[in-house]
């Protein structure tokens, strides 16, 4: 192994504004997959929202967590209520390219309480009747199981058992998924496709 020096200079987050810390932790912890979340609420008023706050935190059993901040007006976000009435989502993984990007963007847009997203995006319905993302690379079909407060946050951190994996035919259950991250603070990207390495290790 090569040795290398590399400067480093120290920086306190917390002297630093909120949109300049999320700009660093957001350019350093990157990319991240992007992923909508789709959830209805006890009317059966149906949301989807773009998420990048989502990570793998356990595989037996099969958990994720994923982070719900509130809005500008101190309102907890469409998803967590929705989430706390019903316990169940679905969690769509995007494909890489402009037309999965467009589905982000037009997700992203805030909507008054009770108007719904998916309004603004194609989908299909399913044997229920439920508004579907059929284009989408995968869907978890997940059920949340915990919740806690994030300490001095204004968000809560969720934990969501993934109860049931929706993936293509032809999917082999080894070969890492091409999908839409986030890259930076706002750019989105395909995953990863340069250098790469395979490391073997102990599953913990």
């Amino acid at each position: 192994l090569e040795f290398r020096r590399v400067l480093f200079r120290s920086t306190d987050l917390a002297t630093l504004a909120h949109q300049e810390r999320a700009a660093l932790l957001n350019a350093i912890l990157s990319p991240r997959p992007l992923v909508l979340v789709a959830t209805s609420d006890p009317h059966g008023n149906a949301n989807i929202a773009p998420m990048t706050s989502m990570a793998v935190v356990s595989n037996s059993p099969p958990l994720l967590t994923m982070s719900l901040s509130v809005d500008r007006n101190g309102r907890a976000r469409d998803t967590l209520l929705n989430l706390r009435s019903s316990r169940r989502a679905s969690v769509y993984v995007l494909l890489p390219g402009p037309d999965d990007a467009a589905l982000v963007h037009a997700t992203a847009t805030p909507l008054p309480h009770g108007q719904s997203e998916w309004d603004l995006i194609p989908h299909e319905r399913d044997e229920h009747g439920q508004p579907t993302l059929s284009q989408a690379a995968a869907r978890f079909d997940v059920e949340m199981v915990d919740e806690h407060a994030l300490p001095d946050a204004v968000a809560t951190l969720v934990v969501l058992k993934v109860l049931d994996a929706i993936l293509p035919a032809a999917y082999d259950g080894e070969a890492a998924f091409h999908l839409l991250c986030q890259h930076g603070q706002d750019r989105l990207m395909a995953s990863p496709t340069g250098w790469a390495q395979t490391v073997h290790h102990e599953s913990s």
